[in-house]
């Protein structure tokens, strides 16, 4: 029976220290207020940052980031080779089907114009 202690406590610290490794998950940060922005100090900050953060202390995920913004091309390219794994806060577009796999939508968005009180414009239609 002793001969068998030692192996099994190696294989399952082996495995619980495997199971304690974050997965690492590399994000591009797009300029778009209010999903992303930085702050005067530099560091990132807004809803999808927030949503990154809850995922980390909930779930075994590590978001890893600059605190800059990418240009919208380039996320699409760093998605396409690999660069980049997941991406918050993009519009399904046929093209960009063609190089992620979209899942339900994180939170509803509506964006409602106005004008002003006294203006003579119907923005009913």
């Amino acid at each position: 029976m002793k001969k068998y202690v030692l192996p099994l406590l190696i294989a399952l610290t082996t495995v619980s220290a495997f199971a304690q490794k974050k997965i690492e998950l590399k994000i591009d940060l797009q300029d778009t207020s209010p999903k992303f922005m930085l702050g005067a100090d530099g560091k990132a900050a807004g809803l999808c940052i927030e949503i990154m953060n809850l995922l980390e202390a909930k779930e075994n995920f590590k978001f890893v980031y600059k605190s800059a913004f990418t240009a919208p091309k380039l996320i699409e390219s760093n998605m396409e080779s690999g660069a980049a794994d997941i991406h918050f806060g993009w519009a399904k577009t046929p093209d960009r089907e063609k190089i992620a796999s979209f899942g339900p939508e994180l939170y509803k968005v509506s964006y409602i114009g106005a004008v002003r009180a006294n203006d003579k414009v119907d923005f009913k239609t």
